[in-house]
């Protein structure tokens, strides 16, 4: 999977490049990936890993051993199809709380929450377990949402979402905007009118990067795709 480079790396960390290098060799983490022209390639959901540990911690040190324990433990998402299948909020809520203290939180969407919701999606006998856990995702993202760090990057996202309503769809479309606003890019979704004549797409911002995708097919890793040319 391609990644992100140094400079980018130690943006979303909030240190300099050097200081980064640093940290490859004393703690020998984050651990880069090397392209064919031998350039540093970090893994984003283990850069947000270490920036979160790293602020609960305020040592290095002891960020890193926290980020390498969240990164090695293992995902698990029965006890939350447990508690949306008995529409229980609160036990929805501590089952995500309790992998939010052992993995990072992109880990906790992506191999919990999102799964939890698909599975739910695939039984066409579940349609009022899926409403439930389709609004309860929504509401936990949206929460999430607000305690994402301001925008860092001077290029806006657009997200063309084209989920058409659908729960599970509009569910893995809210955790791609978390993703990249957790990634320090500005987002602004925009959901295409079922209505083919209901107008067209808006401008395009200056300095943005188009993000064009369908919500479930999407990658959670918002900097290895390629926008489309102006």
């Amino acid at each position: 999977m391609p990644g992100i480079r140094t400079n980018a790396a130690a943006e979303v960390l909030g240190v300099s490049p050097n200081t980064l290098r640093s940290w490859e060799r004393r703690y020998g983490y984050p651990v880069p990936k090397r392209t064919v022209g031998n350039h540093r390639n970090y893994e984003l959901m283990e850069l947000q890993t270490l920036r979160d540990a790293l602020a609960q911690t305020g040592n290095i040190s002891s960020a890193i051993e926290l980020a390498r324990q969240r990164q090695a433990a293992p995902a698990s998402g029965g006890n939350l199809v447990v508690a949306l299948e008995s529409f229980d909020e609160e036990a929805a809520n501590r089952s995500v709380e309790e992998s939010l203290a052992l993995r990072p939180l992109e880990r906790t969407v992506e191999e919990m929450l999102l799964p939890a919701v698909d599975q739910l999606a695939a039984d066409p006998d579940r349609e009022a377990e899926l409403e439930f856990a389709s609004r309860w995702a929504t509401g936990w993202l949206h929460g999430a949402r607000r305690l994402a760090s301001a925008a860092s990057r001077p290029a806006g996202i657009l997200l063309l979402d084209s989920s058409h309503g659908s729960d599970a769809e509009a569910v893995h479309a809210q955790a791609l905007d978390l993703t990249l606003r957790r990634a320090g890019a500005p987002c602004a979704p925009w959901t295409r009118p079922r209505s083919s004549s209901a107008g067209p797409v808006p401008t395009r911002p200056a300095r943005s990067t188009w993000f064009a995708r369908s919500a479930r097919s999407a990658s959670m890793h918002p900097f290895t795709v390629s926008a489309p040319a102006a």
